[in-house]
């Protein structure tokens, strides 16, 4: 880890947020923690070797978790099918996979040893993962850091007995936030927190990056926007010389790990592309997820694979979620009424919907109106047809799930038009 100068905790009723900050004040990492979470990163367990994979060095152990967790083998390290080992979990799971584990050797936990441990059938957790704020002191406390902001006192006393006790090396000191603020104001970072949870990053010449992230890859694109104009040349490679600096810092500062693939501006000499790269490669020294960089492809992309450390704020703060939109909705709806003859069902819809169906569906609406010879609006007509309207204070919220659930939902109604309307009687 490089070093971070600052500690920054924060602490709000069912989540723990905290940020690395280095001597300049910029932020390098944020990292947030649910408190209904389930926690594993720092935990140590007596294991079981399940199976051994001999062919890509690694084995598979059972920690008693829904699935056995990967443990890379160095050379050297010598163990058996059915073996019992000590192991510590370095990385969360990700969907469908085990968590990463790293074998401890002798180092066994405070309270254990040789002895005690024969007593333990595996697998068994010999000790619990600790807070977010404990393991970031833990791993930032022997590397420069100079002082840890709280603004929370329960915390502050944990963190300052962890230090007494585990971190004899760390010689930073302690501050309590003043009562009424939080750790992120007095520090200054509460809207780089807001902004680090936006997919768009501007840069400093008006061009900007697009940042998007999917469970199986993220996508950053390099747009030039109102960057200074010149020459094409010069102009892109302006701009992607501040998109690698920004790159760096982003993917570090947001947590984003596994394959990111970026963008750039199209540049046509080849020491430009090589400058670009360095730069990248220069920026991300020191991150502790490792980035590696891949060359430029033959259509100006670049690849990049960053080890995942954790779930990125994007994936804790926001809901990725693929479903029809409001107008999709609406033309299921429309053809559901043309199919059904308009008979006696009644929906309630959201209200982004609704005006979908008053505003830009309108003719399509009437045209199932007039094949079913009924007047115009009468199948939107409020509280006699087919339509009762709900109005939420905004579509991002969704629907109401409290009222959804005095609805009867029947005859497929729910599957076929999705979250946005429900059937009911």
């Amino acid at each position: 880890m490089t070093a971070a100068m600052r500690l920054i905790i924060e602490a709000r009723p069912g989540v723990v947020r905290a940020a690395l900050i280095d001597a300049d004040g910029s932020v390098l990492e944020f990292h947030e923690e649910r408190a209904h979470a389930p926690r594993d990163v720092g935990a140590i367990y007596l294991g079981r070797v399940r199976a051994l994979r001999m062919d890509i060095g690694c084995a598979f152990v059972d920690i008693g978790a829904a699935a056995d967790g990967f443990l890379n083998l160095s050379k050297g390290h010598a163990v058996r099918e059915g073996d019992a080992i000590v192991v510590r979990v370095t990385r969360s799971a990700e969907p469908g996979k085990g968590v990463i584990l790293a074998a401890i050797g002798d180092d066994l936990p405070m309270g254990w040893d040789v002895a005690r441990l024969k007593t333990v059938t595996p697998p068994a957790e010999l000790l619990a993962a600790p807070g977010l704020a404990v393991r970031l002191l833990a791993e930032a406390g022997s590397a420069g850091l100079q002082s840890v902001l709280v603004d929370d006192a329960s915390l502050l006393g944990e963190l300052q007995r962890f230090a007494e006790a585990e971190l004899a090396e760390f010689s930073g000191r302690f501050e309590r936030v003043p009562s009424g603020q939080t750790a992120f104001e007095v520090a200054g970072i509460a809207e780089h927190f807001e902004a680090a949870l936006s997919p768009l990053v501007l840069l400093p010449r008006g061009g900007s990056l697009l940042i998007h992230e999917t469970p199986a890859m993220a996508t950053i694109d390099v747009n030039a926007g109102d960057a200074e104009a010149g020459a094409v040349e010069r102009t892109a490679l302006a701009t992607n010389l501040e998109a690698a600096a920004a790159i760096a810092r982003e993917l570090r500062r947001r947590g984003i790990g596994g394959l990111i693939a970026v963008d750039f501006l199209k540049m046509r000499k080849p020491e430009n592309r090589a400058w670009v790269l360095t730069t990248l490669k220069v920026k991300f020294a020191g991150d502790p997820g490792e980035p590696k960089v891949s060359g430029f492809s033959p259509f100006g992309v670049v690849e990049i694979a960053r080890r995942r450390l954790g779930p990125s704020l994007t994936t804790i703060n926001l809901r990725q979620i693929s479903e029809k939109s409001p107008e999709t909705v609406a033309l299921d709806l429309i053809d559901e009424l043309r199919r059904r003859g308009g008979a006696k069902a009644a929906v309630r819809l959201h209200q982004a919907v609704f005006e979908q169906l008053r505003g830009p569906l309108a003719a399509a609406l009437k045209s199932v109106e007039d094949r079913l010879d009924r007047p115009p609006g009468d199948l939107l007509r409020r509280g006699r047809v087919q339509a009762h309207i709900r109005r939420p204070a905004g579509l991002a919220g969704g629907p109401d799930r409290d009222r959804l659930t005095e609805i009867d939902e029947e005859d497929g109604w729910p599957t076929k038009i999705g979250r946005w309307a429900r059937s009911c009687t």
